[in-house]
């Protein structure tokens, strides 16, 4: 039994198995706010991505020379090469203007891309998407936005 109660005393005292995420109280005006400190690794040489802080807020980066891995925080994307940040553009510039022109819901479209990609709607975030994920949802935007155009008389 004595034995027992030193296993759950150690077991309180062990620190959270999560290794990305740690939650401090701390605020400069004295309240107690969780904050989150979050770890990314470079997924193309396992190394913990560096942060530096720009205009638009804190950028992740891997400090590997000639590594294009970057990411901007966040929970809905994922830190990304350029060649992927690249495709993720392109999937924006494409999939962007049926909602913002009100052709479609953004709810709306964001739910036939998880629908499509086989994956959960709180997952269906560009910046989440590898390049294979891009170039289908690409092709989904082609193909809505040639159901929307109007048919030409002749």
């Amino acid at each position: 039994m004595e034995r027992n109660r030193q296993t759950k005393s150690v077991r309180a005292r062990m620190p959270s198995p999560s290794l990305t995420k740690k939650e401090n109280t701390d605020d400069n005006r004295g309240k107690a706010v969780k904050k989150k400190n979050i770890v990314k690794i470079c997924p193309i040489h396992s190394t913990r991505l560096l942060s530096r802080p720009t205009k638009y807020g804190q950028r992740y980066f891997c400090n590997v020379p000639g590594c294009t891995v970057a990411w901007w925080g966040g929970e809905t994307s994922t830190p990304a090469n350029q060649e992927t940040r690249d495709c993720r553009a392109e999937t924006h510039r494409l999939l962007d203007p049926l909602w913002k022109s009100k052709q479609y819901r953004k709810g709306w479209l964001y739910k036939k891309i998880a629908q499509s990609l086989v994956i959960p709607q709180e997952k269906a975030h560009i910046g989440m998407f590898n390049i294979s994920q891009c170039l289908q949802v690409q092709a989904i935007a082609r193909s809505l936005e040639k159901e929307a155009e109007p048919c030409e008389s002749q």
